[in-house]
């Protein structure tokens, strides 16, 4: 089981008492000092795979929308993603709006939480069961959702896509710094054990 799948096991159990033994707990214990917005990410993306049925029967934009925005981790990442799309937009002197940004940020999320073919449901081909399938149109066959931003520029565009990339980094930059947490915990949990003795 990798480390995501642990983690996401974690935040779903109901037993998270410290024991001597490695634990669902000690999954959360190390993700809490790893890097905020990879793991608030990493929480939303646990949440967004808890609705995808939901998601699967929302037939538009609005529907989905609401959906979304009843998942508890969805504002606070979305926001952490914007604030970071705003330092990007500083530094790199980019002339975007705060609007502008703000959108570019919800469909960064939105595209990264569900890299899927909204049409095909990744599965590459439409068509009824049984009858004839053709390759899908929307996402040319591929499975993986098209990354289209509503962008009138190449910077909106580029900022899209940064924020997709990063998104990804952050998420692998706090998985990384789990591992590096857990000798730290297990020894903790040594130290505490061996204290009770």
């Amino acid at each position: 089981m990798s480390l995501a799948e642990r983690y996401i096991k974690a935040t779903s159990s109901s037993h998270l008492k410290v024991e001597p033994e490695p634990g669902d707990v000690d999954q959360i214990i190390a993700a809490g000092k790893a890097n905020h917005l990879g793991h608030l990410l990493l929480r939303c993306q646990r949440e967004f795979d808890a609705t995808r049925f939901d998601l699967a029967r929302a037939d538009n934009a609005t529907s989905r929308a609401l959906v979304m925005m009843g998942m508890r981790s969805v504002t606070p990442a979305y926001l952490a993603l914007q604030r970071h799309a705003m330092t990007r937009v500083a530094r790199r002197n980019l002339d975007l709006s705060g609007e502008e940004v703000a959108d570019i940020a919800g469909n960064a999320l939105d595209v990264w939480l569900d890299q899927r073919c909204n049409t095909c449901n990744g599965t590459k081909e439409t068509g009824v069961y049984g009858g004839p399938r053709a390759i899908c149109v929307k996402c040319r066959g591929s499975g993986i959702r098209r990354r289209v931003f509503p962008s009138k520029t190449s910077a909106q565009l580029t900022l899209g896509e940064w924020l997709i990339a990063e998104a990804e980094r952050m998420v692998a930059d706090a998985m990384q710094e789990a591992r590096r947490w857990r000798p730290a915990i297990d020894r903790a949990k040594g130290a505490i054990e061996d204290g009770l003795r």
